[in-house]
This record gives structure tokens, sequence and C-alpha cells, in this order.
């Protein structure tokens, strides 16, 4: 599931139970090779009729002449499909009004936007335009977040999402824009973050001024650093950088410990420009490097201030960007001394009714016997396409057993969805379980890659809720143990979803779509979503415990391996790194090992996501 840029089309690409993800192109095509030869039959067909009935109630003439006859019925039937094509657009064209009912939803179909209400049951506390979460460890610490609110498309709100959801896993935090500061504030907590705008938006007088009093660490992440020198040209000066406006680049990558992490984006503006006037003074913690081997500094830490240049926050591409860089400068401030620790985790995927049990022991025996503890991502029941006939868990026994003994050899069960498709719609491969999303509306682009949409008809928290008590009721109706996570198909859910869930479990195993209105309690957007995957384990906006995924999933012929190992390589600059991946046992053990091994070889151990989040 690679993540492009942090935008609405975010893409992850197609993998489910049974048929891996390189093939969605090939059954593409077989599809459409199906569908013309149907219509081809029908064609003809159409054509024999309209020429008997012109044989037997035609003029003698024509009876003599059956071949006119033929030929002029062929005709006929064509010109007729054509008129009506016209009229109703073809199957599944999104410009046109009839599309059929379960049709794929187009790429380029323009969705209206879905705006929801404040949303109801949030577990955040909300005040002055903003709000206060409780964080992974509430009492370790408590970080003040502030943001710009200018920018039309919620951009501000949204970067301050994303950044409150990694600094929960430091303690608790509270958000709110930076317009509704008051003199003191900061002396509330342990630390301070600014996400900057560089609109010129003049900032309250006295957060400036409690910034350049230096009772407390800040991080100011992008934008209108210079209105600090404005406020106090006296008091800047002791800080011994400059910023002087803003480089575009191109730039390749940050240089952070050593790593290159890629930027795959920039904002419109680029990188604020650094000057450092006093190496003794001012720490460069990381630089932007451009394809000529010249660089700029990316981060740097003077006295009680640790500066970025931009907020690469809207931006993460793949799981190796310089987001890892941010996250870990997360630690420079809140908890600087902390010593390295790297956990891996390994979630079995997509196991549904039809699963292979003997393919699932046998990855099970293998993880026993290597000492990695796992997890397995099960969806109840299993629905063909077109709303065929359902296959239930408890009728498998033979797979309840495996599962069974996956829970008595180091495994735990997390509930993938209830049917991992969305009842009878094609959404969007084929309407079969372990292949389409189900909480969301999703899409294929032109790589045959799945993005998300917007909500499915009739979204609720209590349409959502009523699915996923389905699913437990499936889970007791087959003996299994209940799951203590969740983990929606394709990552994909809205807001509704997400509380949903935070409902029934107290964790989720995944990436997730953020929006912007959950930290400010206004109106939530749906076409402003972006994707967040994390480094480390954190409680997000929504409320939940979240286990990260990082690192995608292992290929049927194994050439994801080396991208897979080389992102895990990228996660050892955070302090907390977590190497994470998923991992489908229709594949027998393949190219586990190599995974297994490699990311083992890096200093990682595997650990259960029970471990990761006690610490137990």
């Amino acid at each position: 599931m690679r993540l492009q840029p942090m935008l609405s089309g975010t893409a992850v690409p197609f993998a489910a139970e049974g048929r891996p993800a390189e093939f969605p192109g090939m059954l593409t095509v077989l599809w459409g090779l199906a569908g013309a030869a149907m219509a081809a039959v029908t064609m003809f067909l159409a054509v024999l009729v309209v020429a008997a009935i012109g044989l037997r109630l035609g003029p003698a003439r024509l009876r003599r002449r059956p071949r006119l006859v033929f030929t002029a019925s062929s005709a006929a039937v064509v010109a007729v499909t054509a008129a009506a094509l016209l009229v109703t657009g073809l199957p599944g064209d999104p410009g046109r009004t009839g599309r059929p009912a379960g049709a794929p939803v187009a790429l380029d179909q323009h969705r209206p936007a879905h705006v929801y209400p404040p949303l109801s049951g949030t577990p955040l506390t909300y005040a002055r335009g903003g709000s206060s979460g409780t964080g992974l460890f509430p009492s370790r610490n408590r970080s003040l977040v502030l943001y710009g609110s200018h920018s039309p498309d919620q951009s501000g709100e949204l970067s301050a999402t994303s950044l409150v959801n990694l600094v929960s896993h430091f303690g608790a935090w509270t958000a709110h824009p930076v317009s509704r500061y008051r003199a003191g504030e900061l002396t509330s907590y342990d630390a301070v973050f600014y996400l900057g705008e560089a609109s010129g938006t003049p900032l309250p007088a006295p957060f400036l001024d409690d910034v350049l009093a230096g009772d407390r660490p800040v991080m100011w992440i992008g934008g209108d650093l210079d209105r600090l020198r404005e406020r106090d040209p006296a008091a800047w000066r002791r800080y011994r950088f400059t910023v002087d406006g803003f480089d575009a680049g191109p730039f390749r990558h940050v240089r952070y410990k050593d790593a290159a992490l890629p930027i795959n984006e920039l904002p419109d503006t680029g990188l604020a420009r650094v000057t450092v006037a006093d190496p003794a003074t001012v720490t460069v913690l990381g630089t932007a490097e451009r394809g000529d081997g010249t660089s700029t500094p990316w981060a740097v830490r003077s006295r009680d201030l640790l500066f970025v240049s931009e907020d690469p926050l809207p931006f993460v591409g793949d799981d190796d960007d310089r987001y890892l860089a941010l996250a870990d400068l997360l630690f420079e401030v809140l908890d600087r001394h902390a010593a390295p620790r790297h956990r891996a985790l390994v979630r079995l995927e997509d196991v549904g009714p039809t699963a292979d049990p003997v393919k699932l022991r046998e990855v099970i025996d293998y993880l026993y016997g290597q000492h990695v503890p796992f997890s397995v991502g099960v969806y109840p029941v299993h629905q063909g396409p077109g709303g065929d006939a359902r296959i239930r868990l408890s009728e498998r026994p033979e797979l309840v057993a495996a599962l069974a003994y996956a829970t008595s050899h180091g495994g735990s069960l997390v509930m993938h969805g209830y049917t991992h498709q969305s009842e009878k719609r094609i959404n969007p491969i084929d309407g079969e379980s372990g292949q389409d999303a189900e909480f969301y509306l999703s899409g294929l682009n032109s790589e045959q890659a799945i993005i998300p949409l917007g909500p499915v008809p009739g979204d609720s928290q209590a349409w959502a809720l009523n699915r996923i008590d389905q699913g437990l009721a499936e889970f007791a109706r087959a003996g299994l143990p209940r799951p203590s996570t969740y983990e929606f198909p394709h990552y994909m859910a809205s807001p509704n979803g997400y509380l949903a869930a935070g409902r029934r479990f107290t964790r989720r195993y995944e990436r997730a779509l953020y929006f912007p209105g959950l930290l400010s309690g206004r109106p939530v957007v749906d076409s402003q979503r972006s994707w967040q995957l994390f480094p480390y384990a954190v409680r997000d906006v929504y409320g939940a415990v979240v286990v990260p995924e990082n690192l995608d999933y292992v290929t049927s012929d194994g050439g994801s391996v080396p991208a897979m190992l080389a992102a895990a390589r990228s996660n050892l600059v955070v302090r907390d790194g977590v190497a994470s991946f998923f991992y489908h046992p229709f594949l027998g053990v393949g190219e586990l090992p190599k995974v297994v091994d490699g990311i083992r070889a890096l200093g990682y151990t595997f650990v259960s996501s029970e471990q990761l989040v006690t610490g137990r």
C-alpha cells in the first residue's frame, strides 16, 4: 500500500487475498475483453432476430434476397446501439447519468465535496477554536501546537492534525490557531510547536514575545520566522542565524543522520533560506541537498529554538521521505535523551473464509520457529462479486482451527473489516471480498492503483458500527477470541467509520485518512483528506492507539523486498522507529525469510503489537 504525496487522490496498490497486487491491469484487460465478447454475441443475436422477422414478414422480393436482409438488419442493429450509447453513455462512463449501479467509479469523475457537520462522539476536548487530546502516555509531556488558519483550503489545520498525531507519541497535547494565543500560555506546556505560514499575516505580539523570552523549547516549522526579528531585533541577534527569503531548489533529499531522505515535493515557496552566522551557537541538524552536491540548512537549533525550513507534512510520499527526519526531531524537543530503540512488526493480511489453512499454518510455523510474534488480519465473511452467496468463517472449520493455532503460536487476531468489500457495488475491482474497499468509495487511477473518492451512500457512525458488530458476531460464532485491534480494508474510512471503530476497539493497525475540521470542531470537508503513516505508535485524533504499518508488503515475486529493506534502513533515523510490514499467507513462506532476516540484520527486534504499545 505505497503512498504518493498526501493529496485527496493518494493511491494504494491493490493487494488482496489470492490475487496479488501486481495483476490488476491484466484483470482489467480480461474483464474488458469478456465484456466486448458478450456485446458482440448480443449484437449478432439481435441481427439474427431482426433478419428472421424481415424474412418472415417482409415482401416476397426481400425473402428472395436473404443477404440483403441480413446486411440491412446488421446496419439497423448497429445504428440503434450507437444511438442508445449517445443518449445514455457508455457503461460506466462517469460523464453520463446512465452509469449502471455497481459500475466502478471512474478516477476522473468530479464528485461533489461531502461536508460532515461537526462530528459527535470525538474523544477530543474542544475550546478556543481548537482541541486537546490525551496522547499515548498522557502523563509524560504536554505540548502546545499552534497553526495558521488563513489558508482557504484549511491546509494549516490539516498539517496541525498530522503534527498532533505525531506529538501524541510523547504525551498530551493542545492545538489551536495561533491567533488565539494568550500571553504566557506556553509556560503551561513542556514544549511549543508552531506551523508557520508564508502569507505575511501578522502574528500575535504576546506569542512572539514569549518565544523570544526562551522559557520553553519551541519548534518553528516553515513560514514566517522573520517575524521574530521584526518584533525585537536585539533579542533575535542572540540566535545567530538568519532567514532571508526562499530557495526553490530543486532539492533531491534531506541529509539527516547520514541518511538521504527523499524530497518528493516542496511547498510552492520552496525552503526558507537559512544562513548560519555562528556555528558555535547554531547546530545544523539536517541539510537539503541539490543534485549538484551543494546544500543548505534544512533544520537548525539555536538556544531553545529549533527551526525547520519547510512544513513537510502535506507532502509525505514514499515510506522513506524526509518526514522521518521531522518525526525524529520531535525527540529533540520532547525527549532529547531518549535511548535509540528499534522494533519490528509483521501482520499476515487478508485472511478470509476462502483462505488456504495449509499455507497459513506453514507461515505460522515459520514465524513461530523464528520467535517472531505476529498479527493476523481477518475478515470473517466472504462475499462473491455481484452479491454472490456468502461464506462465513464458522463454515470453514479447518481455517478456524488454523487461526486458533495462530493464537497459541505467537499470533493475535486483527479484525480486517466485515466482508472486505462494499455490499453489491464494485469498489473498485470486482465487488469480491479481499479485493475492494468496504467503508469508503474508491476508484482506480491510470496505474491501476486504488484511490479514495468519498463516503459510501448512507455513511454514518451507526451504519459503520452495525457492520463492525456483525463482524464481531461472526468471530464469536466461529469460537475465536475477540480481536482487540481493528484494521480498515485498504486503510480507508470516513471520519464516521474511524469514530465507530473507536467505540469497539482501543487500537487500530494501519495507515489512515485525516480531514480538516476534526481538530477545530468545524464541519469536516471530505475532499480535503490526506493520508498519514507513522514511524512509531501514536494516539490519533480519532482517539485510538495506532499501531504503525510503514513498509508495505511482499509481492509474489519478492520484487518489493529491496525497497522494503531500504525503507526500514531509513526508519533507523527515528529514535523509536518501527519497521512494520504485512504479508499475504497465500504466498506460502516464499520470500518472507528475506524480509525477516533483512530487518533483523539492520538491528530491529520483532515484537507483538501489544508489546509495542505497552512496552511490556
